[in-house]
């Protein structure tokens, strides 16, 4: 896949430039009107970063489910904060704020903040409004809701249903990954029992680990995370028309782990 990649100057409450990158299959023309994807936290599923625990190989996934067959998509994909001292990368992408973070994550004994969320429907605006828009101009993707997805694991998954709720009319595709529903249970859950039913066409996939964690010093957090992930299910599973959740037994909350399940993924969605 072809990538490009663009800087936009974001509102000063966001304290940071945000890097965009646009993959495009090797065949696109700029005459193709093809299908797009919205990822959060793409530095994971465009291996930006150096770190082995955040490799997906996701360009490559995509590059040989098209030549197996899959009609050719564009990924869209935003970064995200790297430095978690002030946990603003939970802020970005949570529209609730939270002081109960570091009850779950006892070993982050660097981090500068005692509560984290708020910016989340701001990020949102932000991302529909400007980025979606901006992509979708520039490059002949998207511009219709069977064409739209979006996608993301942990944080990020709970960022990307709650932004393909709030916009639900601009989407009709929505990977789920590993969600992190500890971190803002209770706020999210009492919102996704108040949403409307998804339309009739949309699909959305969700899978977990059985031993994922975020901080091994915290005994119960796979079953945090597994108990999440079926809570969301449970509130989904009549709303959604077309939902396909997945429990991997050996799973754990790292990208080479949650990268196994996207050829799946992507075929679920997107396969005619």
């Amino acid at each position: 896949m072809k990538i490009y990649e663009h800087i936009f100057k974001a509102p000063e409450v966001f304290k940071r430039d945000i890097v965009v990158r646009v993959a495009l299959p090797d065949s696109y023309k700029s005459t193709d009107n093809i299908s797009m994807m919205i990822a959060y936290d793409a530095q994971n599923f465009f291996d930006a970063w150096e770190e082995p625990e955040t490799k997906t190989g996701t360009l490559q996934i995509l590059d040989k489910l098209f030549e197996e067959g899959l009609s050719p998509m564009a990924l869209v994909g935003i970064d995200t904060w790297k430095d978690r001292t002030n946990l603003d990368r939970f802020t970005d992408l949570s529209p609730w704020t939270s002081d109960k973070l570091l009850a779950y994550l006892p070993s982050w004994t660097d981090i500068k903040v005692k509560s984290a969320g708020g910016r989340g429907d701001l990020y949102a605006d932000f991302v529909i409004k400007t980025i979606l828009s901006f992509v979708e101009s520039e490059y002949n993707i998207g511009g219709s809701a069977d064409k739209r997805g979006i996608m993301g694991s942990s944080m990020a998954a709970i960022a990307s249903l709650y932004v393909g709720t709030k916009y639900n009319e601009l989407f009709t595709r929505f990977g789920i990954l590993s969600p992190a529903l500890w971190c803002f249970k209770e706020e999210c859950t009492t919102y996704l029992e108040s949403i409307s039913p998804f339309k009739s066409r949309d699909r959305l996939y969700m899978d977990i680990g059985r031993k994922e964690s975020s901080d091994p010093t915290y005994k119960d957090f796979n079953k945090e995370y597994l108990d999440g992930a079926n809570t969301i299910y449970e509130l989904l599973k009549d709303k959604v028309p077309n939902i396909n959740f997945q429990i991997d037994e050996e799973g754990e909350h790292n990208m080479p782990s949650i990268s196994r399940h996207l050829p799946f993924m992507f075929r679920y969605l997107w396969s005619k």
